[in-house]
C-alpha cells in the first residue's frame, strides 16, 4: 500500500516538473515579451510578479501542482487553437 502510494506520489511530482520545464524553457512563458503581453492583458499583482519573476519559484509550483498543471496547459493549448 505504502510503496503504491509512493510511487503515485513520485509519478505526480515528475509529471508536475517536466510540464514545469517545458513550460519555462520550450514554450519561454517566462519571456521579457510573452509577460509583457500577458500583463497588458490581465494586469499584475504583487504575488504575481514574486511567480513570474524567478524561474525557481514557477518550476517548484509547477512541480507541485503535477498534473493539474499539465491538464491545464493542455486545456489552454486547445483554447487557443479553436480561437
Amino acid at each position: 500500500m505504502l510503496l503504491n502510494l509512493s510511487m503515485a506520489l513520485m509519478l505526480w511530482l515528475v509529471i508536475g516538473f517536466l510540464t514545469g520545464i517545458k513550460l519555462i524553457f520550450v514554450d519561454e512563458v517566462l519571456s521579457k515579451e510573452h509577460l509583457d503581453r500577458v500583463r497588458d492583458r490581465v494586469g499584475f499583482s504583487e504575488s504575481h510578479y514574486f511567480v513570474t519573476g524567478k524561474k525557481t519559484v514557477f518550476l517548484s509550483i509547477c512541480t507541485l501542482m503535477g498534473f493539474l498543471s499539465m491538464y491545464y496547459y493542455i486545456q489552454g493549448s486547445i483554447n487557443r487553437r479553436e480561437k
